[in-house]
């Protein structure tokens, strides 16, 4: 009987995963997303972005630079396919973003800061991460930064991928 037991549970553990990866994007799904570089470049390399994703796969990008000191935004608008959405959802319960804490700050200023302002399917939940160079809960760090790794794939990063870098070398 208790083989019988294992096998039925080993089959739900592996199809569930499968079935969620082919359902549609909840109506509530949201991404907001903010990066902060932590210092501001005279030069003219991208010091923040804020991005929305909504449930239909419009997002909308908007870039921060300060070259010569003075502010410049520029703002875009694009459509992900509907499976990236999907992508990204199953990303976010992998890694069990619902779960994460809500901050992870370091103690070292002039440090970029990230934020993930994500809902889906009645829950919301939102994460800070400042300075992750000093983050001590390393764990949580890493889980954070496969999610983020996951939402920004599809979108070229106006810094060259530097934020990213930064959370992956550090958690």
């Amino acid at each position: 009987m208790r083989p019988r037991l294992l096998c039925f549970t080993l089959a739900v553990a592996l199809v569930v995963p499968c079935a969620r990866s082919e359902s549609t994007v909840p109506r509530d799904f949201s991404i907001v997303a903010h990066f902060g570089s932590g210092s501001i470049d005279p030069g003219d390399s991208a010091a923040a972005w804020h991005y929305t994703l909504r449930a239909d796969g419009k997002a909308t990008f908007e870039v921060f630079r300060f070259p010569g000191g003075s502010r410049h935004a520029t703002r875009s608008s694009f459509s992900l396919a509907q499976s990236e959405l999907v992508h990204m959802l199953v990303a976010i319960e992998k890694q069990g973003f619902f779960s994460l804490p809500t901050e992870m700050y370091g103690q070292v200023t002039d440090s970029p800061s990230y934020d993930l302002d994500i809902t889906a399917g009645g829950r919301h939940h939102k994460v800070r991460v400042y300075a992750p160079y000093d983050v001590h809960d390393k764990r949580s760090l890493r889980r954070f930064r496969r999610v983020w790794e996951t939402v920004f794939r599809p979108i070229p990063q106006p810094d060259g991928g530097d934020a990213i870098h930064h959370l992956r070398v550090n958690s």
